[in-house]
């Protein structure tokens, strides 16, 4: 009797071991499912639980692709400015041409004695002025002598400035980098006044005529930079940015 007891005593104690365990366990789960599901909180009464996280800030990149092609960023149009004779025209559709290269050459000779005679006319109207100002000094001069001097003096110098400008504008270089788009004179023509010669297309710097899709036209803006490889060098990316949205 005392063995089964004994026994019997041991299982008892082994129940309400198990019936704690059992019941801490329920009560953890209860409480975990009220203190984190909403639903459950809600039917048990309790305050909704609500999880906080650390906020953070984050870039968010978007990479917008587009095909398009490669223009000269402005036209420069060369015209002439004297009429002369065509000598020369070293450049052709297509050629790249550095700044100060030679586009056209006209026949000078003429520019050249022009210049010459106006610098001789120059110098004599300056010593003619400095003998007027010398006699005048001495009041051997009359007022209108004087300034007819003057007159002189400033007309020559102004036929001496036209005459240097004619002569440079014989030979017309190239301002800018640029890439021949348009050649309207040849050698032995001759040239009339204003009249368009080469057209330039400036290449420092560069512009791309780029087709965005439609989806993505909303998110390009002035300024935004961009990359552009191109099948003439690749593995090459030249960067710039966004100057015109049409």
């Amino acid at each position: 009797m005392a063995e089964g007891g004994r026994g019997k005593h041991s299982d008892l104690i082994i129940g309400i071991v198990l019936g704690l365990m059992v019941a801490i366990v329920g009560a953890v789960t209860l409480y975990y499912l009220t203190h984190t599901v909403q639903r459950d909180a809600r039917i048990a009464g309790l305050p909704i639980p609500v999880q906080t996280f650390p906020a953070s800030v984050q870039v968010l990149r978007e990479t917008i692709g587009a095909s398009g092609r490669i223009e000269p960023s402005m036209p420069v149009i060369m015209t002439a400015k004297v009429v002369s004779r065509v000598l020369k025209v070293p450049v052709d559709l297509g050629a790249v041409v550095r700044p100060g290269e030679l586009l056209v050459d006209l026949d000078a000779r003429l520019f050249e004695a022009a210049l010459a005679t106006a610098r001789v006319n120059y110098d004599h109207a300056r010593r003619q002025l400095a003998r007027m100002e010398s006699l005048q000094r001495k009041q051997f001069a009359a007022a209108a002598d004087m300034e007819k001097a003057r007159i002189d003096e400033s007309a020559a110098k102004g036929d001496l400035i036209r005459a240097e400008i004619d002569l440079a504008n014989t030979r017309i270089l190239s301002p800018v980098p640029a890439v021949v788009l348009d050649r309207t004179i040849n050698p032995s023509e001759f040239t009339k006044l204003d009249q368009d010669l080469i057209t330039l297309g400036v290449l420092d710097p560069v512009m791309m005529v780029a087709q965005v899709s439609e989806d993505k036209i909303g998110t390009v803006y002035l300024g935004m930079k961009g990359a552009v490889g191109t099948d003439a060098f690749p593995g090459l990316t030249f960067t710039g940015a966004v100057t015109k949205i049409d």
